[in-house]
């Protein structure tokens, strides 16, 4: 589909044939994302690489394909097609080609060519051949033509390229390996769920990292700066969008539609209401959020969202409600968390960190305070951060107002917030002695770890404190399986202040979802299972135990079975 043409009679230079690459935004429902690609005429359908398709959520059905006029010999592969008849395919072809493009900086060479809006395009990010199966996407809108030779600029629906033969010196060549299609089996839910049993660490598990996640990273690396005083250091960061030209919607309707509702239970339930209001107006007070001017609510257009908020209160934490906000909210299809991107995998393993819980005599386990809270985001990210608020009971229309930091329920809050946990160490290369805790011992924001000696367990909790500080973070909440532990730290500064560490035995505290004891060094489950009677209750059930280290695999297995046995029966009833 690319081809390289021999010279042309009578240049006494070498021509090759630039192909038409065009830059578009490319979206499913509420999924989207930016690629480069490749107009081909000549390819009878079209196709999008698997890990674009990925990213776009496409999951269709699977059949056979076979791909001709392959140097004679046609390749029986599979395709797999979703509801917009777009195929996701991956080629593993042993043979090399050579992909040609022209830079945009030596069209002034072409009078015909010296106006166009014409953009250099990255090859390596090509993520979809358009075929002759979408005619309107190959329709040339405009053609500029040169008067004797020369490469012919064309106007596509998405814009300005260009097509034909121009000198090799010009051109960006690289050889290309494109790689072959692997049929993957079509596992569904339910097989997932049996099969994730078989736990491994995620260090023996295969990392896949998409072009959107590098675009994401190098968006955090690139912004994060240390901001603030010695006395209250802060660090600032900008939010990964899917796509630097990602339009929002105005959603400030629905938002406030959200705001009332609440405000109807306010009516109903003031104690309620008056821990919601602690809750809110904790952030003002604090300097997490800040009221808007008049000149500010337009704001940038199609850079404004209002997010819904709300009080999530665990009957576990009874006095300690968390304002949550609702980022994956839709409005017209379209919700905050569609235009950011999670981010590249910088958390470790949940897996990984429980094993090291485990591995050592002492045990310990430390919670950085409010880590959302404080990491502060850049300025001209914080107005998809905006929300309404008006006291219960006030007469006057809802103020608009803005977090300054990230937030609890945004898609790409916990690896942002990573992220920075892992600049505190590169900028702080005296504490080289706690690095490898900061990497390999937190998931977001707990540590647990366990140490060989209590006199190791107090040097390294005090380091990591220090270290963290010079971030802006507070680490503390220290639950530890040592009294001496314990004790090195200030009552305020503990999972349990009021206790008395020389005559009480050691509570029970929760650490990564996990129930544990400090007096025996021992996790427990307190199961309430109910009965079920349907597939879906089955699957409820079992789902509902939160158990990653297979401690209770041996009961429920029971219902892992009776689920992949249902499975099978279906199957054959569908066959």
């Amino acid at each position: 589909m690319i081809a390289v043409t021999p010279p042309m009679e009578g240049t006494g230079a070498r021509q090759v044939a630039v192909s038409p690459f065009v830059r578009l935004l490319v979206h499913n429902g509420n999924y989207f994302a930016t690629t480069t690609a490749l107009l081909d005429p000549g390819c009878e359908t079209s196709l999008i690489s698997k890990d674009l398709a990925d990213i776009l959520k496409l999951n269709g059905h699977r059949t056979n394909m076979k791909l001709a006029t392959f140097h004679g010999r046609d390749p029986k592969l599979t395709k797999q097609e979703n509801g917009c008849r777009t195929s996701s395919c991956s080629p593993r072809l042993k043979s090399k080609q050579k992909v040609h493009q022209m830079e945009s900086t030596y069209q002034h060479q072409w009078a015909h060519l010296q106006y166009l809006d014409l953009k250099d395009f990255n090859w390596r990010e090509v993520g979809i051949f358009i075929g002759a199966n979408v005619p309107d996407a190959l329709k040339q809108l405009e053609t500029r033509t040169p008067v004797q030779s020369g490469p012919h600029g064309i106007k596509t629906p998405f814009g300005w390229t260009v097509q034909g033969n121009v000198p090799k010196e010009i051109c960006e060549s690289t050889t290309a390996t494109c790689n072959s299609i692997q049929e993957e089996e079509n596992d569904d839910v339910l097989q997932q769920f049996w099969t994730h049993e078989l736990c491994g660490s995620m260090e023996d598990r295969k990392r896949i990292t998409a072009m959107q996640d590098e675009a994401a990273l190098a968006t955090l690396d690139s912004t994060i700066k240390l901001i603030g005083t010695n006395a209250q250091p802060r660090y600032e960061i900008g939010l990964p969008f899917v796509t630097p030209q990602v339009v929002l919607p105005n959603i400030r309707s629905s938002a406030l539609q959200r705001l009332y509702a609440v405000e109807s239970r306010f009516r109903v339930d003031p104690l309620y209401a008056n821990r919601y209001t602690k809750a809110i107006e904790a952030y003002m007070d604090l300097g997490f959020a800040r009221r808007l001017r008049m000149d500010e609510l337009m704001g940038p257009p199609g850079k404004v969202w209002y997010v819904p908020h709300g009080l999530v209160e665990n009957i576990l934490k009874p006095d300690k409600p968390r304002l949550v906000f609702d980022a994956a909210s839709k409005f017209k299809n379209v919700c905050l968390n569609d235009a950011l991107h999670n981010g590249p995998l910088l958390m470790t393993d949940i897996l990984d960190v429980l094993f090291h819980f485990r591995e050592n005599p002492y045990a310990v386990s430390m919670d950085i305070n409010k880590m959302f809270l404080q990491v502060r985001i850049r300025p001209e990210d914080q107005p998809v951060f905006r929300f309404f608020w008006r006291r219960p009971g006030d007469p006057g229309p809802p103020i608009a107002y803005q977090m300054m930091v990230l937030i609890f329920g945004a898609s790409s809050s916990p690896t942002s917030a990573t992220c920075v946990l892992r600049h505190i160490v590169k900028d702080n290369p005296d504490y080289a002695d706690v690095t490898t805790k900061i990497l390999d011992n937190f998931y977001v924001d707990n540590y647990s770890d366990s140490l060989n000696s209590k006199e190791e367990g107090i040097t390294t909790c005090r380091r990591l404190r220090e270290l963290l500080v010079l971030g802006g973070f507070v680490l503390g909440q220290l639950a530890t399986s040592s009294r001496k532990i314990l004790q090195s730290l200030p009552p305020s500064e503990r999972a349990n202040p009021d206790l008395n560490v020389d005559l009480d035995g050691l509570p029970i505290h929760r650490t990564m979802g996990l129930q544990w004891t400090g007096e025996s060094d021992s996790f427990f489950f307190n199961l309430i299972i109910p009965k079920a009677t349907t597939k879906r209750g089955v699957l409820s059930a079992v789902s509902s135990i939160f158990d990653p280290m297979g401690f209770l695999a041996s009961v429920t297995i029971t219902g892992r079975v009776l689920l992949q046995d249902t499975r099978h029966v279906e199957s054959r009833a569908r066959s």
